[in-house]
């Protein structure tokens, strides 16, 4: 009988394109996380005329500005208000969830 594995060895397991002699590993990644402050590679990718390489893949977070408990909803500087504003009209734009 096998010994049972962790969520991460599984993870790990099942996303290992290799493993080299020196015990390195590349791993397939198949989502690609950005937070908020990805908002400028967004402008970076409409200066270029470029999209997100696998929108149906890309999920954005906004984890960094936005208050938790016990702040009133949303940042009260208005530049962090604005980030997230633009934030939101990038993920629409370009697809992304």
């Amino acid at each position: 009988m096998t010994e049972p594995q962790t969520i991460i060895k599984k993870i790990w397991r099942r996303h290992a394109i290799l493993q080299n002699d020196y015990s390195e590993t590349p791993l397939f990644v198949d989502r690609y996380d950005l937070e908020e402050t990805c908002v400028f590679s967004f402008e970076t990718l409409a200066a270029a005329e470029r999209g997100v390489h696998r929108p149906d893949l890309t999920y954005v977070f906004a984890d960094h500005l936005v208050p938790r408990r016990g702040r009133p909803a949303g940042p009260s500087d208005p530049e962090l208000s604005d980030v997230l504003a633009r934030l939101q009209v990038y993920a629409e734009e370009y697809g992304t969830h």
